[in-house]
C-alpha cells in the first residue's frame, strides 16, 4: 500500500513584502485563479478534488 502525506502553507498574498510579490507573479498568467484559491478553501478544496488529489 503507497500512502503519500503532504500539506501546504498558504500565506495571504497581500502579506508578501513587495519584492517578493514582484518576483512571485513574474510570468504567471493565471493570477486571478490563484488570488481566488488562496482567498476561498471551499474553492482549493474543489480544485484538489478536479485534479484527483485526496
Amino acid at each position: 500500500m503507497r500512502v503519500i502525506d503532504a500539506h501546504i502553507h498558504i500565506q495571504p498574498f497581500h502579506m508578501m513584502k513587495p519584492d517578493v510579490q514582484r518576483a512571485f507573479w513574474q510570468n504567471k498568467g493565471n493570477r486571478a485563479e490563484l488570488e481566488a484559491l488562496a482567498e476561498e478553501p471551499s474553492k482549493l478544496l474543489r480544485q484538489m478534488d478536479a485534479d484527483g488529489i485526496e
